[in-house]
Parts: C-alpha cells; sequence; structure tokens
C-alpha cells in the first residue's frame, strides 16, 4: 500500500508542477492569441512551437487521460489556459494547440479519447488563429478532428474518425460521419434514420454514375468489361467442347464408311 500510495502523489506532484509551468509558459511567451489575426515572424513561430510542445509534450499527453478523463481537473485546467468550457463536462483529454483560448465549448459536452481541436491556419504569410465554438450537448466520438473555423450547433454528434475541414458548420440537431464528413438528421427514430441513411446513398451513387458520365470515363470500364466476360464465355465454350474441328472430321469420315 505504502509504495503505491507514494508513487500516485509523486505523480500528482509530477503534472500538477508540469500544470504550472505549461501556465506560465503559455502566458509569458505568446498570451491569448487573436482571432483572424496573421503573426509572423520567427521569434513568434519559435514561441508558438514552444507552447505547443509544452501542451502537447508526450509524457503530459499519456499522464492527462490518467488524471483528469471525466472529471473536473481537466476542464479546470483549461480554462486556466484560456479555453471557454461550460459545465456538467463529461470529457477526455483534447488535444489542444497554442490557440486554445479561441475554443469554447457549451454545456455538457461529451468527449472521447483522443480528440483533435486545432485552431491554426498556416500560409506564406504567416499563421492565423480561427475560433472553434462548439454548442451544448454535444458528443464526440473517438479521434475525431476538429479544424480552425469549425462551427458545431447544440445537440449535434460528431462520429468516430471523423475530419471537420477548416471552417465547417455544423446546425442544430445533426450528425456527421466521416471524411469528407456526411451530415444528416441526429432521430431516435430507427425506421426514418434507415431511410434517410438509404437516400443519401442512392444519391451518392448517382452523382458518382452523373459525374463519371460526365467526364466520359463511364464507356471505357464497361467495353473492358464486356471484352472480359466476351473472352470469358468463349473460353468456357472451348473447354466445353475442346476440339470440335476433332468430332466433326470423325464424324464425318465414320459416315462416308456407313455409307460404302
Amino acid at each position: 500500500f505504502v509504495p503505491g500510495f507514494i508513487a500516485v502523489l509523486g505523480s500528482l506532484v509530477v503534472i500538477v508542477s508540469y500544470m504550472a509551468v505549461v501556465i506560465v509558459g503559455k502566458y509569458a511567451l505568446i498570451g491569448n492569441v487573436r482571432a483572424d489575426t496573421v503573426y509572423r515572424g520567427a521569434f513568434f513561430m519559435l514561441r508558438r512551437w514552444v507552447v505547443d510542445r509544452l501542451i502537447l509534450n508526450p509524457i503530459f499527453t499519456y499522464l492527462q487521460p490518467t488524471f483528469f478523463s471525466y472529471c473536473s481537473i481537466g476542464p479546470a485546467f483549461w480554462r486556466l489556459l484560456g479555453a471557454s468550457i461550460g459545465k456538467d463536462t463529461w470529457m477526455a483529454p483534447p488535444m489542444l494547440d497554442a490557440g486554445l483560448n479561441l475554443v469554447r465549448f457549451g454545456d455538457s459536452p461529451h468527449m472521447g479519447q483522443h480528440n483533435v481541436f486545432f485552431t491554426a491556419v498556416l500560409s506564406h504569410e504567416g499563421v492565423q488563429f480561427k475560433a472553434i465554438t462548439i454548442g451544448s450537448h454535444v458528443t464526440f466520438g473517438q479521434r475525431s478532428i476538429m479544424s480552425a473555423g469549425v462551427s458545431i450547433g447544440d445537440q449535434c454528434t460528431i462520429g468516430a474518425l471523423t475530419f471537420l475541414p477548416q471552417d465547417f458548420v455544423l446546425a442544430d440537431k445533426k450528425t456527421a460521419c466521416g471524411s469528407p464528413p456526411i451530415v444528416f438528421e441526429t432521430t431516435l427514430d430507427t425506421k426514418g434514420f434507415t431511410a434517410q441513411l438509404q437516400r443519401m446513398a442512392r444519391n451518392e451513387v448517382r452523382k458518382s454514375v452523373v459525374a463519371s458520365v460526365e467526364r466520359g470515363s463511364m464507356a471505357a470500364p464497361f467495353a473492358m468489361r464486356a471484352s472480359q466476360l466476351g473472352r470469358t464465355s468463349s473460353a468456357q465454350r472451348t473447354s466445353s467442347n475442346p476440339r470440335p474441328s476433332a468430332f466433326r472430321a470423325s464424324a464425318a469420315v465414320s459416315g462416308s464408311s456407313q455409307a460404302h
């Protein structure tokens, strides 16, 4: 019991000390970044890189799920770093970058493991940060990625392994899944949900066929398939009757001998 208690106490001391280093380093180096402002210069890039390394440090990322998952410690820490998080949180630690003060959560977010919220947009002009806005009662599956400028409404669901591109907007009571994301109504009616998925699948197939016809790429696959079927059928006929000419010749000879 005593060695285990000492190990847990030592881990708590390490992670609290590192939390203090991250908070002080973040505000001392870059503070709170401004949305839609282009930051230039090698010195700012260096400071941003240091803050990102502090927040995304592998040891810290490994320790966060152990001490921060589904409790009030994690949201309190992210609030100290500038993030806006509502009440009644049920969250595993997300991956955040130096612009986390632009990340805003509503009430009652429910989040799985290893979700990513990146506010930075890099270009030849420099780096720009865009706000990520999350409504209330939003559920995130595991390993989903939210890019800069994403806006999600209330009572939405983000499926696992979903990627929301830059400036993506999801209205209230919607579900987004996949990459690129497919959006459909959030409903508890199984029949309505199934019919909605079937309708979306038909629309996607129709769009794919129309696009292929417009590109002129439908004739070649069909012609190739027809030629393959033709060769297959001829090969099957040949295999079922391997020597038709020899059989005809032997039949002709036997017929002539019978006539004589």
